[in-house]
């Protein structure tokens, strides 16, 4: 993996973040998604899985903010107070009340600002390695990160162990389809039980290998060191920039918009969209 410095990619993601959370204008946050997919095709990140789970996770939080805020001008329905069924009235408690438009757009807002910030912190975990995020913690962090890093690798493992093992087993002529679901579990244990000999022994290697490496006994060392260039001391200086330009469009009012209580149109000022194209040259840069 190509050794990339992490720290302006933490001042980027740091940046994106700041102008998500300073202003709730959709088209603001529908250009920044654009951006976003474009540089997520660039680096190869599976931006339409992100996506996905991105909508899956907005739908629950969207809903409930469409049905419990009843502010607004624009009624789109009435939920009545209860529903009858047959000879039974079923009360609608809290979501009794008018469905508003102004709550359909701010619903929307929110949807756009979840998948800006998952897509974001894909790119940035594309580019960046984990181990260098680790590598810059704090001495005093050193080991509650390591175990950090261990059980974020766990569960993929398993994930391939299991996915590895089942093929292994299906060509020795294991059948799991066309059979009841009592033998289907237990000819699941032919699978489980080679899957928990081999985290054990990967559990073995990792203790050898800490213990190999002296870990825990004296001052802390590094196998690579973290090495700043021109260009990324270039992009840090222009992020570093660029952070008070987006908070000082947000006192000039550029980034003001709140859908509440009357809907209008959201503003849109090229103000604002040349320090969003000029994140997206950033990233066109670092590589």
């Amino acid at each position: 993996m190509k050794r990339i410095n992490p720290y302006p990619w933490i001042l980027w993601i740091v940046v994106i973040t700041c102008f998500l959370i300073l202003t709730y204008n959709p088209l603001y946050h529908f250009l920044l998604l654009l951006l976003l997919i474009y540089l997520a095709e660039y680096n190869k990140v599976k931006w339409k899985t992100v996506l996905k789970v991105g909508l899956l996770l907005a739908a629950l939080p969207s809903i409930i903010n469409l049905l419990l805020s009843h502010e607004g001008e624009h009624v789109l329905l009435n939920l009545p107070k209860s529903i009858s069924l047959k000879e039974y009235s079923l009360p609608t408690f809290f979501i009794a009340g008018p469905i508003t438009l102004e709550s359909l757009m701010f619903s929307f807002t929110l949807i756009l600002l979840l998948l800006n910030i998952l897509l974001a912190y894909a790119i940035f975990n594309e580019k960046v390695n984990q181990d260098y995020l680790l590598m810059i913690l704090p001495s005093h962090f050193s080991h509650s990160a390591l175990l950090f890093s261990i059980s974020l690798k766990f569960v993929p493992n398993v994930i391939a162990d299991y996915k590895n093992i089942s093929e292994a087993q299906l060509t020795r002529g294991l059948k799991l389809k066309s059979i009841s679901p009592l033998k289907r579990l237990q000819k699941r244990i032919a699978i489980f039980l080679p899957m928990l000999t081999m985290s054990f022994e990967r559990a073995y290697q990792l203790a050898e290998s800490l213990e190999a490496r002296v870990y825990g006994k004296g001052k802390r060392s590094r196998y690579h060191s973290i090495t700043w260039s021109r260009r990324d001391k270039a992009i840090a200086v222009g992020l570093l920039m660029l952070l008070p330009v987006f908070i000082l469009l947000k006192f000039k009012g550029y980034l003001e918009y709140w859908p509440y209580p009357s809907l209008a149109l959201p503003p849109f000022h090229l103000q604002v969209i040349t320090p969003l194209f000029f994140l997206l040259c950033i990233v066109l840069v670092s590589g």
